[in-house]
């Protein structure tokens, strides 16, 4: 693919707006700022730049353009990328291989599953009774076409029929997840059901769920896994509420395919729903990239009050504010709607308490059942303790000290000292919280090496610098050398004052004399160095494309992207002093390493440098 073509669909590509698509972005100054997608934090670090056209994560390093971004959130390949970013860009590009060429093994599934797809739709218009069924739910002929439901009949191999009137293969099928092999032979995955097909991120079909028309067990049932279809990685519906999750910052998370459609009917476009499986850390990452908060909207059942207490675990650890809704009892979300409106779960949406004192009240609750009494008052001592003993161990796990707080006040009136002073029993479980934390980490701790715990437990003590000198110089190199922070941060800001036009002059000047200690620093630094211009003088995305890779293109992204702390000649001069002084007491440690190793007798001269060296700084 020619570089010019390359460069045209990344010029029309509007990189905020493709990120907006996966990242909550705020604006920063004239950028845009939001939590990294390609790693776990809690202040945002990632930032997308119109002017050149690029992101950058200050936390893990992740940079690049379009066709980095689309290429790592997505897992797909370039040749993918480009294909797709051609379509959002308008760019027609030309067919690069034949097309009687064999494809890709995933291609020969998709194909599959897009000719099952077409087949459950048009299986779907041929059976009053499919459709039927779907009126009865409450669902609308508009409803049916944005989620392409479909049918499959009920018939022993007629979906892999078509397939093979279709020249599609057997194995093909079969990897797909469309058939399955019996003692018989091979026969359709789904039949007699609901068909929804199951999208990823791009909305492309990737697998099948089945709902039985009749009494049939199970009532539902997902195609199998396959290299294109992982549940865990998985959320149906995200292709259609991506962009309304962006909206409202916020997820609602329900578990069955029909509570998922019905909310979106009326309107609740910003839900997914797990698809037969706990909800997993792979979600949770998924939504964190988009969301301030999730809204867990689970069956008001036992099981559903479980698998939200486990759901809301899982975006604890994950550091996304989660609150539970509680339905009416024997209501699910798409009863509620049919029956009572928007209004009455808009309500429910409203009231939705934290995940943390939802399951305390859970607990609560649970001892209370089994005492056999209706309030906490009336539990006796020892049922008091168990219930407190459980419900701070609960506590100590929550990450949010608010939420810590919050449910330490609820539980204060249940500890004994709570009549004599409610602020000394809040402060006497807090106390316990913090010992149950502490208990936690020992017990992590020891499963660390017993030797390695024994050298931290040592304290070493503070050298003076002569004697701290000589220890370094008798030193073995090791491999490995972790950088202080400072000689990093004067590295990057001597670099950075080379690009900005009022500290230029000075960081040029004292360029050839700077010994860097990263080789990446080295490596943009000698670049920049045999531009035929100074970089200042560049426009900010010719000096990006006059560099020779991509390593430097990202270093120089986030030099440019870096605002803080503004840069001041007064501030570059000290950081090249810094890295002055740091190269002279490394040619010391130098000297001193060749006179305390040398067999020979000390030579005068090196001893003269080395005091020299050391008067000098």
């Amino acid at each position: 693919m020619a570089r010019d073509l390359r460069e045209e669909i990344r010029e029309r590509i509007d990189l905020v707006e493709l990120v907006s698509g996966y990242v909550h972005l705020e604006r920063a100054g004239s950028n845009f700022k939001g939590l990294c997608p390609f790693h776990t934090e809690r202040t945002p670090s990632f930032y997308v730049s119109p002017s050149l056209n690029r992101f950058h994560c200050f936390g893990c390093g992740a940079s690049g353009d379009a066709f980095t971004f689309l290429m790592r959130i997505e897992g797909i390949s370039f040749r993918e990328a480009l294909q797709r970013l051609a379509v959002r860009a308008g760019v027609e590009l030309r067919p690069e291989s034949s097309p009687y060429t064999e494809p890709h093994e995933q291609e020969r599934l998709r194909r599959a599953l897009f000719a099952a797809h077409f087949y459950y739709r048009q299986c779907l218009q041929r059976s009053a009774r499919a459709r039927h069924y779907l009126e009865q739910r409450g669902l609308t002929p508009a409803t049916i076409e944005r989620f392409q439901l479909g049918y499959a009949p009920n018939g022993w191999d007629y979906l892999l029929r078509f397939l093979q009137k279709h020249q599609m293969t057997t194995e093909d099928a079969l990897n797909a997840g469309l058939i399955r092999q019996g003692e018989h032979g091979y026969y359709d995955y789904l039949r007699d059901r609901i068909v929804f097909p199951i999208y990823d991120a791009s909305g492309r079909v990737i697998a099948f769920g089945g709902r039985a028309l009749g009494d049939e067990e199970p009532k539902y049932l997902n195609t199998p896994e396959t290299p294109l279809f992982e549940k865990r990685n998985t959320l149906y519906g995200w292709h259609l509420a991506r962009s309304a999750i962006v909206k409202h910052a916020s997820a609602i998370v329900v578990e069955g395919y029909m509570d998922l459609i019905m909310l979106h009917q009326f309107g609740f476009e910003h839900a997914v729903a797990t698809l037969g499986t706990a909800f997993t850390e792979q979600h949770a990452a998924r939504l964190r990239r988009l969301v301030e908060r999730v809204y867990l909207l689970y069956d008001s059942d036992s099981a559903g009050i479980r698998a939200a207490l486990r759901a809301a675990e899982v975006l604890d650890t994950a550091g996304i504010p989660t609150y539970i809704v509680e339905l009416p009892t024997g209501e699910d979300p798409d009863s509620l709607l049919q029956k009572a409106g928007v209004d009455a779960l808009q309500q429910a949406l409203e009231a939705a308490r934290p995940a943390s004192l939802f399951g305390l009240e859970q607990i609560v609750r649970e001892h209370m059942s089994h005492a056999g009494v209706e309030r906490w008052e009336a539990l006796d001592l020892p049922a008091r303790t168990r219930l407190l003993n459980d419900a701070l161990r609960f506590v100590a796990r929550l990450r949010s000290q608010v939420e810590q707080t919050a449910c330490l006040e609820r539980l204060a009136p249940l500890s004994p000292a709570y009549l004599t002073s409610p602020q000394a029993a809040l402060e006497a479980l807090q106390r316990d919280v913090r010992r149950l934390q502490r208990e936690g980490r020992r017990a992590t701790g020891r499963r660390a090496s017993p030797r390695a715990e024994a050298r931290s437990s040592v304290p070493s003590p503070a050298p003076t610098e002569e004697a701290s000198e000589a220890q370094q110089a008798l030193q073995t190199p090791t491999l490995s050398v972790q950088l202080p922070r400072a000689v990093i941060e004067a590295e990057r800001t001597v670099l950075r004052a080379i690009v900005a036009s009022e500290t230029a002059a000075l960081a040029l000047e004292q360029l050839p004399h700077i010994e860097w200690s990263l080789p990446e620093h080295r490596a943009l630094a000698h670049t920049l160095m045999q531009l035929p211009q100074p970089p200042y003088r560049y426009a900010e995305r010719e000096l990006l494309d006059a560099m020779p890779d991509e390593a430097q293109q990202a270093l120089l992204t986030s030099l440019m992207l870096q605002t803080e702390p503004p840069l001041s000649l007064n501030m570059v001069a000290e950081c090249i002093a810094y890295l002055h002084r740091r190269r002279e007491r490394a040619r010391r440690l130098q000297i001193l390493n060749e006179l305390t190793h040398s067999d020979q007798p000390p030579d005068p001269e090196k001893w003269q440098e080395y005091w020299r060296l050391r008067v000098e700084s």
